[in-house]
Formats: C-alpha cells, structure tokens, sequence
C-alpha cells in the first residue's frame, strides 16, 4: 500500500476501504500473534476495543463470527459491553475456538460493535490461513534476504526495474507493451 490512496481522478483505491477501516474513531479489533494456524489447534485471540473520541459509548453488543473457505459459520458469538470509556484502548474479551479441524485453506473473522438501538457503530474483519506459520516465517525470511541482495546488487528501494527480464533484457526477454503484462521475477 501507498500513501496515494485516491487515484487521479480522484477515486478511492482498494487501500482506500483499508485505510477507512483501520482508522475507524472507535474501532472493534482482534488481536492475534500469528496468521496462519494448524487445523488440531485452537483459534486464539483477543477483542479490543479502541476509543479515539473524547465520548464515552455504553450498552454496546460485539458480534463475533468465524467462518469457514466455504461460508460455513464454524462459531458465532455475542459479548456485552457496558461501557467504553473516552479516549481508551482496552481488551474487552478473549477467544479461544476448536472449530478449525474442517477448514481447507483459509477462515474468515468478522467483529461488528452495535449500539443500543442496533446500529452499527464499528465493524472490522480478518482472514487467516491454515498452515504452519513457523515454516511461512522462515520461507518469508529466505525471500527477503534475497531480495535484499538484489537490491544492493542492482540498486536499492524504488529501484524496480531489475525484477522484470523484460525490462532489463535478461535471458533476451523483451517488453512489448501493447501485449504484455511485466511479471516481477519470482510471481510468474
């Protein structure tokens, strides 16, 4: 993600909707210490509830729901809270779901924060992946060492042309820009 957000002719970019969401004034989050889980482990986390305004909010409802890659709820909840006090950040619940032994790639976590009246007043969500997380890291950490040595090999940050052939020429690609879409090295 940039910075530029709106596009030049000044439409919301996909990060826009990110950046919206993340910087919610009063925001309902779930804190987690890794993305991807093991299928025989529990699904741990926290909910926090992040209060930005200078405006106390009361009688609220957290909604929280895990589904599974197929849409299946594997687990739906509902947590009062009576009060969140101003200008506050705080952890409001903790979870802990053996629901994960039937998902095949990925499940999806969604927090929505309502009002007395039913409103909706923040909503936030996830998706995590089945894996291990201790084999992504060192995968992750291989790729980014070399990316590094490329980039001090060929230039450093924002210097990107060296991870395309067809711009750099390598084994005699060629670039032709009215049919071709430039694939980074490594994301063929």
């Amino acid at each position: 993600m940039k910075w530029g957000i709106i596009d030049a002719y000044q439409k919301p970019k996909n990060s826009f909707n990110f950046v919206q969401k993340a910087y919610q004034p009063l925001l309902v989050n779930f804190q987690f210490t890794k993305r991807r889980w093991h299928n025989d482990e529990p699904f741990v986390g926290n909910i926090w509830v992040v209060n930005d305004l200078y405006e106390a909010y009361e009688n609220l409802e957290i909604r929280f729901e895990i589904k599974d890659d197929g849409g299946k709820v594997l687990s739906n909840k509902n947590f009062a809270v009576k009060k969140v006090e101003e200008n506050s950040a705080k952890l409001f619940f903790e979870i802990e779901e053996d629901v994960l032994s039937s998902v095949n790639k990925k499940f999806f976590v969604t927090l929505e924060m309502t009002d007395k009246d039913g409103r909706t007043v923040s909503a936030n969500d996830y998706f995590f992946l089945i894996g291990d997380q201790a084999e992504a890291t060192k995968y992750y950490n291989n790729w980014k060492q070399e990316r590094i040595e490329q980039e001090n090999k060929h230039g450093r940050y924002g210097s990107y042309y060296h991870f395309y052939k067809e711009f750099t020429g390598q084994d005699g690609a060629k670039y032709e820009s009215d049919i071709q879409v430039p694939r980074a090295i490594g994301f063929e």
